[in-house]
């Protein structure tokens, strides 16, 4: 039975190894996403890539504002693929002395103290899934939500689990 693994929709969880709280663990992991390069391409909120831009510079806020002390700690995981934007370039990572993550995604989530994530993907259910402390960086501004979403997301940005800006993200 895989039922504990599969998202309504048609989704399937990659390994879901249970979150081990530990003090110790000091990693601060950014876990990025990248969208096609074209800037007319149209995606799933009928919004242009200059969303993904907007999207792109809030995330280069977030690394610019970041303590040394927890920048230190920070490493990112972008999403590369072929013909898709290159977070890495064009957040100039190696120039903050940003270190990248490109380990097996479960052991990477199991091994931080906390993930920020900046969208809503199996990854962040699989965030979910494996109760891992972390922060959604998510500007509902760019991206509508539903109807359904508003009110969940203005209780979650009143807890302190969604930010909506950099500076949020960051303090």
């Amino acid at each position: 039975d895989n039922s504990e693994n599969f998202i309504q929709g048609g989704f399937t969880c990659r390994d879901i190894i249970p979150y081990i709280h530990d003090p110790k663990k000091e990693t601060i992991l950014f876990i990025g996403r990248t969208k096609f390069i074209y800037w007319e391409e149209f995606n799933e909120y009928n919004a242009t890539n200059s969303t993904f831009i907007k999207e792109l510079r809030m995330v280069a806020d977030i690394i610019d504002l970041m303590p040394s002390t927890l920048k230190a700690n920070l490493l990112f995981r972008p999403r590369q693929e072929k013909l898709f934007w290159d977070e890495e370039h064009l957040l100039e990572l190696d120039k903050h002395n940003v270190k990248i993550d490109g380990g097996n995604f479960a052991e990477s989530i199991s091994q931080s103290r906390i993930v920020i994530i900046n969208h809503m993907s199996t990854g962040f259910a699989e965030i979910l899934l494996m109760k891992v402390p972390f922060i959604l960086v998510y500007d509902v501004s760019f991206i509508p939500l539903s109807d359904e979403l508003k009110q969940i997301f203005d209780d979650l940005i009143g807890c302190g689990v969604v930010h909506v800006s950099a500076q949020s993200a960051v303090s």
